[in-house]
């Protein structure tokens, strides 16, 4: 059905080739179609976020939500495009609402940690990661998404040692045979931080070419290798 191919399309479009102007296009045929299909309503809400258009994506959010639309990701995803918004009394609605509704489930502490940060609010940012790692010690992914808004805490507090750390941690949960790139990625984040912050070029480029040597791009699958990163590195080192 038409509705199908569009969808198909978007994701093919937005995972694949990364043509978020073709996916978005798309999701909006199928709306055309199904004006409250919730799959093209929150996929392209995503896309306008990454487009840095929230007050769409929030539209296209809170039109699912008045339908029925009651998904974990749709409110998680209105209260991010709500605070980008500047509307942190929206955003916190939206959290309020996740919580009633999903009680259990540990997102509900990093949302608020989330945007906890993005307000500036480092100490309750770091608070609300700490618990998270608390309530989701027996599930990995929880405990890595933790350490990582811990890491982003102390990092832009100037921690950078206590950061370090943190990413230690992190690489720790996260390595496995599945995720070969993680080395490489963590070794990515500290030479941003040695060029960055440390103002040490040469550290931070010795670093990158170390864990290349140890972990080839060849050895990782194409969809994890860290291009973006490693590039971001490069620039940020001239």
């Amino acid at each position: 059905s038409l509705v199908e191919r569009n969808l198909a399309a978007g994701s093919y479009y937005s995972q694949v080739t990364g043509s978020y102007d073709d996916a978005i296009a798309a999701y909006e045929a199928v709306l055309d179609a199904d004006s409250m299909n919730f799959t093209a309503l929150n996929n392209a809400a995503i896309l306008y976020q990454r487009q840095r258009n929230p007050a769409k994506a929030a539209a296209y959010l809170q039109r699912a939500i008045r339908g029925g639309f009651d998904a974990f990701n749709g409110y998680s995803n209105l209260a991010i495009a709500e605070a980008r918004l500047g509307d942190s009394v929206s955003a916190r609605i939206a959290l309020d609402s996740l919580a009633a509704r999903f009680p259990a489930h540990p997102m509900n502490q990093e949302m608020r940690s989330m945007l906890a940060f993005a307000a500036g609010r480092y100490d309750r940012a770091d608070s609300l990661a700490r618990r998270l790692q608390v309530v989701g010690a027996n599930d990995p992914s929880t405990v890595a998404r933790a350490l990582e808004m811990r890491g982003a805490v102390a990092e832009v507090q100037g921690h950078l040692d206590a950061a370090q750390g943190l990413l230690d941690q992190w690489v720790a949960v996260k390595k496995s045979p599945e995720l070969p790139e993680v080395p490489l990625t963590a070794a990515a984040y500290t030479a941003l931080d040695e060029i960055w912050f440390r103002n040490d070029r040469e550290a931070g480029l010795a670093r990158v070419e170390r864990a290349l040597r140890a972990t080839p791009l060849s050895s990782i699958p194409a969809v994890q290798r860290p291009y973006r990163l490693l590039a971001e590195v490069y620039a940020r080192a001239g």
